[in-house]
């Protein structure tokens, strides 16, 4: 799978952070995070269909699924996007915090690499996550999510 825009365990930030809301296309549950397209992969042939799937997810008028969950490398990015996102709404949401020594297994990228070398088009609206946007391809395992904050804890400063 395209190694040379594979991020090393050793490269990424201590941690990543996810937002997770209601009805969003990954899935938490006791065993982690999954991405709803759990199964597609790209070979190093597939250049043009990886690119249109990182395009997908930042689309937010997207219904297709893709493999990816976003995560953010600066937590008071994560929590401020998701105070403006949701809890404008009135939406609940919870932050959670991944160390990434616990991933090893898992093909992360950082989006402005990915960006940069396949030449994507990032919706207006999603630039500002360029800098510390990362993505896991389908899963994080659960004992990689060291902290979980729920909308109550972060807008009572918990």
């Amino acid at each position: 799978m395209m190694e040379h825009l594979r991020c090393r365990t050793t490269d990424l930030p201590k941690y990543l952070y996810r937002v997770q809301y209601t009805n969003c296309a990954t899935r938490w549950s006791t065993d982690g995070l999954f991405a709803v397209d759990g199964s597609t992969m790209y070979g190093n042939n597939d250049i043009n269909a990886l690119a249109e799937s990182v395009e997908r997810q930042f689309n937010w008028s997207n219904r297709r699924v893709t493999p990816w969950i976003s995560l953010f490398s600066d937590y008071d990015h994560a929590k401020n996007w998701a105070l403006r996102s949701y809890d404008s709404d009135g939406k609940e949401f919870t932050l959670l915090t991944v160390d990434t020594s616990r991933c090893t297994a898992v093909c992360t990228f950082k989006l402005e690499t990915l960006r940069q070398e396949l030449n994507l088009r990032i919706p207006h609206g999603a630039r500002s996550h360029l800098p510390g946007c990362y993505l896991a391809l389908h899963r994080i395992p659960d004992d990689a999510i060291v902290s979980v904050q729920t909308h109550y804890d972060i807008c009572n400063g918990k």
